[in-house]
């Protein structure tokens, strides 16, 4: 019976590895000093991201090959195994036969995250392929795309669709990694986000509740339940036109720590509806945030600016 039972599980493996060779797509990978990208890839099975200056050589291959790279990790994110077959592929490599090991939907998507990595702000087009495969990656996955997502700032703004539907999945265990990137990306959103922010802390799962204060830290804004008077009139105040109070919330957006890229938005913003009425401090704060930010921060601050002096949410006194 026992030798009948290894027959069958060698024919079972031995059909799935001949269909993976036959029907694999064969696409031309490109090539860094001798080693195609896939091969590079294996490379990025271990390591801690980010990378914090410390460049791997497989990391230095990737960025190398640029936009050469894209059909393939578009390629890892677009996998999905059926409930089946991925029980089929777990208990295929937990099986005690060397040499053989059918990589995971798991293993593919980190790699492309991994890849996104290294490829730095060239990667900026995978941003949509990458919150879209978000819903059908496993939660390890989940929580690294989540992770490089934010770590791109407003660039990555594309994904905040896709984070907010994930921090709002009750059945999805790591939702709460969703939160503070989503307050590093969400620039001229910011609103959306703060508001779905709020909402959560009203959420049942404690971990949910604290990454979303600290996301609204991060944004400077204090929860409902610590806030003072004195908080909530200085943007009540800004907000109805008073010029001072919108140079204080520019300067505190301005000074938050650590530094990002949506407050920075955020503070430029206010600094140019103060210096739209001709406050000098707010013209040199303006100039000052100009230093550190790119031109995309600024047009979007901008933007928002015009929207606030076409639709202002108060009229003074």
């Amino acid at each position: 019976m026992k030798r009948g039972h290894l027959i069958t599980f060698c024919l079972l493996a031995a059909i799935i590895v001949v269909a993976f060779m036959t029907y694999a797509p064969r696409q031309r990978e490109p090539v860094y000093e001798g080693k195609r990208l896939s091969e590079w890839l294996l490379e990025l099975d271990v390591g801690t991201w980010p990378r914090n200056g410390v460049i791997s050589p497989a990391d230095q291959a990737i960025w190398n090959m640029g936009t050469n790279a894209f059909p393939t990790i578009l390629r890892l994110l677009h996998v999905w195994s059926s409930p089946p077959k991925a029980a089929l592929v777990a208990f295929l490599n937990k099986q005690q036969i060397k040499r053989i090991h059918i990589t995971t939907d798991s293993e593919r998507h980190h790699r492309a995250i991994a890849a996104c990595y290294a490829l730095g702000w060239d990667a900026k087009p995978l941003v949509p392929a990458v919150a879209e495969a978000l819903s059908r990656m496993d939660p390890s996955s989940q929580a690294f795309a989540s992770q490089w997502l934010g770590s791109l700032g407003s660039l990555g703004k594309a994904a905040i669709p896709a984070l907010i539907k994930m921090l709002q999945d009750t059945n999805d265990p790591v939702r709460c990694f969703a939160a503070q990137n989503l307050a590093h990306i969400c620039g001229e959103r910011r609103d959306e986000v703060v508001v779905v922010l709020k909402a959560c802390l009203q959420d049942t799962n404690q971990s949910v509740r604290m990454e979303c204060t600290r996301a609204l830290e991060l944004l400077g804004e204090v929860p409902p339940e610590w806030k003072t008077a004195g908080n909530d009139s200085l943007r009540q105040k800004a907000e109805s036109g008073n010029v001072e109070a919108q140079v204080q919330l520019a300067k505190r957006l301005y000074e938050l720590r650590p530094r990002l890229s949506t407050n920075y938005v955020e503070a430029y913003k206010w600094a140019a509806i103060a210096a739209a009425h001709d406050n000098q401090t707010a013209k040199h704060l303006a100039r000052e945030m100009e230093v550190f930010m790119n031109s995309k921060e600024i047009a979007d601050a901008k933007i928002a600016a015009q929207t606030f002096a076409e639709n202002p949410k108060r009229t003074e006194d």
